[in-house]
């Protein structure tokens, strides 16, 4: 007696047809929600900054007494910042900010939004930036056009940053060829008096937290 054969079933493609354009636009909108909307709406989540503080050291003047890392005290010419700019996300990430590439502020206090130079101008020192407007040089607050420039600008967002996954990093204020360096003075370009201060680096509107340098002696008048 021969075995029954059950009959072979067919999928039905049409059964699943909704279904399954369901789950294709839904990990099509996941994807682009990762690649794109993520790090467009959150770019600061996954970008930091942070730099070490560089001296440049040798005969000439001005001159400056500072405290090194070690605790050791060095003679040096003026201060600039090695920074580093970091992405944390698997993809790049685009970065909305004003225009100023590097911006570098001293202040004699901690403050909680050191880019805003105005609310916080009892305790800024010193200050700069490096802007397309003014050829890429590196423009110093003691210029009151430069001050204002910046004030007037802080708040805008119409240019775009692309950070790669591996990040980037450089070095601003490190020249006086290219514009201004800081050599402890103030705001009107005096020495200051000893004491420790709090610098804070802005790379593309990210801030980093502040490093803080301790001058012992300024060897210099204006």
């Amino acid at each position: 007696m021969k075995a029954t054969q059950k009959p072979t079933r067919k999928f039905d493609y049409r059964k699943w047809k909704i279904p399954i354009l369901v789950s294709v636009v839904l990990i099509v909108t996941m994807l682009v929600s990762l690649l794109v909307i993520v790090p467009l709406a959150f770019p600061d989540e996954f970008v930091s900054c942070s730099f070490e503080l560089q001296f440049v050291s040798g005969p000439g003047h001005p001159e400056v007494e500072v405290v090194y890392l070690n605790g050791s005290i060095v003679l040096v010419m003026f201060s600039y910042p090695k920074y580093k700019v970091t992405n944390s996300y698997f993809t790049p990430v685009h970065i909305c900010y004003n225009g100023f590439e590097d911006i570098m502020l001293v202040y004699d206090h901690t403050v909680d939004d050191p880019a805003d130079i105005a609310a916080n101008e009892n305790w800024l020192v010193w200050g700069g930036f490096q802007s397309r407007q003014y050829s890429w040089s590196y423009q110093s607050f003691e210029n009151e056009a430069s001050y204002n420039y910046y004030i007037a600008r802080r708040k805008l967002s119409n240019y775009t940053k692309t950070v790669r996954v591996q990040g980037t990093e450089g070095i601003s204020f490190y020249n006086p060829a290219f514009g201004a360096v800081w050599m402890g003075q103030d705001m009107s370009g005096n020495p200051l008096s000893p004491g420790t201060y709090y610098i804070y680096c802005i790379e593309y509107g990210i801030v980093s937290k502040p490093v803080n340098l301790t001058i012992t002696s300024i060897l210099w008048t204006k």
